[in-house]
């Protein structure tokens, strides 16, 4: 007979005291290992008695939170959403009306949303009435892609809408290139064009401008600091600054202590740019994002969605005059920037909580859902409360689940701003006492009793560096150890850690809070462990349905999918269990899990889990590695490549080292009293390793001796990893900067961890080289563009905004003020202040246009990249692997490749 069960239950693991003293060598005995493959999670219930205090204080330790909206998570809904707002656009570039649509749009368009016949004839968030009484929504249809089935299937007086439909269809498929569509491109002046976030690669953007290094997001952060630093202390010394000031006291603000930000500390004298012209990151943005360029008011669009600036002649297809309606770059058509696709959660930095606040919200929380289910006011919901839960006020955990897939689904929603669901999560605080739940020498609250658990290896702060546990060969190989059985926490501390890894993190529930589906970094194990509180639930998928899963979400969201190709490492996408096995057609198994206080959950690799705490509750979880991992260290590596995550560690250096101790005696050896595994199992993995290293060595020969590579790295200087190190840290040895570790390189474009040669870009020198040069010719003088006095700065900049505000509205657009017209007003004020200031001798003209873009400028350009550089050495050097490489040459001019070989350096191991 056919299993229709939905949920299957995942097993409960009890070893015995003495299973329990080795967890790395109980989790690798064949029998657990079986049950893992099978069911992906387990809960492991520690013998009676096994109880560590809890470590953390109720008072002094204080967390944020993030807050959780669940109908946005709902990754149909999501989809549904940003799909609006990308057709949206379109209809208002083609001058018609948009959709009309609510605020919580995320609600509109889930398949319970209740509308009137009016709201469905206006097409509210997306709705469309089919002739037999249903409704359909038009991502629905899009996903089809049967336009002409639909045709027939609703009212003439609707068709016209589903004719702009299937135009909108044909531009959304071709330019996220899925299946269905011919490969050319739609196109109509003033109308579709294609993202140039597809059609540009990293390099050439970075070989345009300096603005297009200063504009990655890790550098645009370090100059907010920066400028705001540097703009506090000219105000202390009444808006001048000295020749020479301490790094220190620009980079520390007073009100923050030096443990804040250790990164950006030189506590050494030495010279800084002389006047404050560290570009603030939003004048990053306010030129042309194609070229970053300021010049050509005139012909400058401000996209009406993303509000990115464009010049009408850097567009892919140009134009050659402003469009008679809305304008919107073709990231806002495709529904690649708006505010669904870039979805994250609301971080509140600002509310800081101590675990007895929490716990006290948590009940208030809780307590006024009671009272609102009792009062009927959770909308679109009929649930009624059982007589024990009426009695005692307090709801059963299979109440609460189905309230929150009701939520989840936006088949009921209750207040965001009254109640919101919040969770304090990755939270990972420095101060002894505050790192772990577990006991812990440092702590000061440490008790006797606490010690057999300090060093108890499931104590998730020594579980990753366990006897046997693989992530040891992160920082060395085991049989460099000396035979003692267990490290002490100060071993452990003196670890290579990667936080959140190999480093515990702290998660602090509030009842409904969530965490989406998601696999673990690098495919690796992961334990959580339950301190105290309200039970945690918990859904896994085994490995051997994540492509089956993986496909479901593909057939809820393709487009979604292709605008991120990595979303389900995002870790913000909820697909219910109900969905998957109607979707998967009862083919994915979904097993499930309640973990309490005191248990833990071990969840295996390639597993995608997620879940919910039924209320305030504390947990502790970390990764680790067993034996069984090592086939999927590669696959994982892999899938990272494709969607262009970070790679956390250089698998394949792991593995070098696992291969090296396989293949002695002593490892071996070790190997077996740690793991337990067979002399069988252990030729197997050496056979493994031997066979994807040598893979990977033949594609590597294959790459380098390609003829476009070569042609790239051709006068290249090469230098070894460790005379690349010391060349780096030799010019900075007087600093107190920490150097950076050749494992730490990731290659710009695929972010894997570059491994046997690859080759190292230095932008900074070469713009330096640039400016150097025609700063010599005298074609540089002094500020450009926006060059207005610091002390006039933020007088100025008001008049500016208000003049063009004025003009504008002089001009009839009193109701809306298209941000094409602005811009032009805004920027020919901004011409003729300079030109006021240049009249009175305050500012040198820069009539010439120059490489760093007109209003940028080009001395603000070098102060900026020189304050990165004086603060990391390592910045504006760009990591490209070989492959890559060649991938990002194949669009480069012969002028351009002149220039990477002159700041390129070919680095090999």
């Amino acid at each position: 007979m056919e299993d229709k069960k939905i949920i299957h239950s995942a097993p409960e693991l009890r070893p015995t005291r003495e299973e329990f003293e080795h967890p790395i060598k109980y989790l690798s005995s064949p029998k657990i290992e079986e049950l893992g493959e099978k069911y992906g999670i387990l809960k492991v219930i520690p013998p009676e008695g096994w109880r560590p205090n809890f470590s953390l204080s109720w008072d002094e330790f204080k967390f944020h939170t993030r807050i959780q909206r669940l109908h946005e998570l709902n990754l149909r809904n999501r989809s549904r959403a940003c799909f609006v707002e990308g057709f949206n656009c379109y209809l208002e570039s083609k001058g018609l009306e948009p959709l009309p649509t609510i605020e919580n749009l995320c609600l509109g368009v889930s398949d319970s949303y209740k509308m009137s016949d009016i709201d469905l004839n206006d097409h509210l968030n997306g709705w469309i009435k089919l002739k037999n009484g249903k409704n359909i929504h038009i991502h629905d249809i899009f996903l089809s892609r049967e336009f002409r089935k639909w045709f027939y299937r609703i009212d003439e007086g609707e068709r016209e809408i589903l004719k702009e439909l299937s135009t909108y269809s044909r531009f959304l498929l071709s330019v996220l290139k899925l299946e269905g569509v011919e490969d050319d491109i739609y196109n109509e002046e003033g109308g579709l064009v294609i993202p140039p976030e597809i059609t540009h690669t990293i390099l050439r953007e970075l070989l345009k401008s300096p603005a297009a290094l200063l504009k990655q997001p890790d550098n645009k952060l370090k100059l907010q600091k920066m400028r705001k630093r540097l703009m506090t202390s000219m105000r202390k010394r009444g808006g001048k600054m000295s020749k020479k000031v301490k790094v220190e006291s620009m980079l520390t603000p007073p009100m923050e202590s030096k443990d804040e930000f250790p990164d950006l500390l030189i506590d050494k004298v030495i010279d800084l740019p002389l006047t404050p012209d560290i570009l603030a990151p939003e004048e990053l943005e306010e030129a042309c994002t194609i070229c970053y360029r300021k010049d050509s008011p005139n012909s400058t669009l401000i996209c009406d969605g993303c509000e990115r600036v464009y010049h009408m002649r850097c567009l892919p297809i140009p134009l050659d005059r402003v469009p008679k309606y809305s304008w919107f770059c073709g990231g806002c058509l495709a529904g690649i920037t708006n505010s669904f696709s870039e979805y994250g959660f609301e971080e509140e930095f600002d509310k800081m909580f101590s675990l007895r606040e929490f716990q006290e919200y948590s009940r208030k929380w809780e307590s006024e859902l009671i009272k609102m289910i009792k009062n009927g006011e959770i909308l679109n919901n009929g649930l009624k409360l059982s007589g024990e839960e009426v009695v005692t006020n307090k709801l059963s955990e299979e109440t609460i689940e189905e309230l929150f897939w009701s939520f989840t689904n936006g088949e009921s929603y209750i207040p965001e701003e009254s109640m919101k669901i919040r969770y304090g999560a990755d939270i990972h605080n420095e101060k002894p006492g505050e790192v772990s739940g577990f006991p812990t020498y440092d702590n000061p609250r440490r008790k006797t009793e606490d010690d057999e658990y300090i060093n108890c290896e499931w104590n998730l702060n020594k579980l990753p560096f366990a006897r046997g546990s693989l992530l040891e060969y992160i920082c060395k190989s085991l049989n460099d150890e000396d035979e003692n059985e267990i490290m002490n926490e100060d071993e452990v501390k003196n670890k290579n850690q990667i936080s959140g890894m190999t480093v515990p993190w702290v998660y602090i529930g509030g009842p409904m809070s969530t965490f989406c589906w998601h696999k673990e970094d690098h495919y690796t194990l992961s334990a959580n462990y339950s301190h105290l509180g309200a039970p945690k639930k918990w859904y896994g998928i085994p490995a051997h349905d994540s492509f089956k899963f993986e496909e479901i979400i593909n057939k809820i969201a393709p487009e979604y999918e292709a605008k991120q190709k990595d979303l389900m490492h995002q870790l913000v996408s909820m697909v219910s269990p109900d969905e998957v096995r109607h979707k998967s057609d009862g083919e994915v198994r979904i097993f499930e899990t309640v973990q309490h206080a005191g248990e833990f959950i071990i969840t295996f690799p390639k597993v995608y889990h997620s879940g919910f705490n039924f209320g305030f509750n504390v947990n502790e979880a970390v990764n680790f590695t067993l034996p069984l991992w090592i086939p999927f260290s590669i696959p994982a590596i892999k899938e990272y490549e494709k969607v262009g995550k970070e790679c956390v560690f250089d698998t394949f250096k792991l593995l070098k080292k696992i291969y090296y101790d396989l293949n002695s005696a002593e490892g071996r050896f070790k190997w077996k009293n740690d793991t337990g595994i067979s002399d069988e199992k252990i030729d197997e993995l050496i056979k493994w390793v031997n066979k994807v290293y040598i893979e990977e060595v033949n594609d590597f020969e294959r790459i380098v001796k390609d003829k476009d590579v070569i042609r790239l790295i051709k006068g290249m200087k090469n230098v070894s990893v460790k005379e690349f190190n010391e060349e780096i840290n030799g010019v900075n040895e007087d600093e107190e900067e920490e150097k950076e570790e050749e494992e730490d390189r990731l290659c710009m474009d695929c972010k894997t961890r570059v491994h046997f040669k690859w080759v190292v870009i230095d932008m900074y020198e070469d713009w330096i080289r640039e400016y150097e040069s025609e700063n010599r010719r005298g074609k540089v003088k002094g500020l450009t563009g926006l060059g207005i006095k610091y002390k006039d700065m933020e007088s100025e900049w008001q008049s500016i905004i208000e003049k063009a505000k004025e003009e504008s509205l002089k001009d009839g657009e009193s109701v809306k003020i298209r941000r094409s017209s602005r811009k032009r007003k805004f920027n020919d004020a901004v011409e003729e202040v300079i030109k006021e200031e240049e009249d009175e001798g305050g500012i040198e003209s820069n009539s010439k246009k120059d490489k760093y873009g007109k209003g940028l400028g080009s001395k603000e350009m070098y102060a900026s990249m020189r304050a990165l550089r004086i603060e990391n050495c390592h910045f504006g050097k760009c990591v490209f692997c070989l492959r890559c490489l060649k991938e990002e040459g194949r669009k480069l001019s012969r002028s351009e490749v002149s220039r990477i070989r002159a700041a390129g350096r070919v680095v090999y191991e």
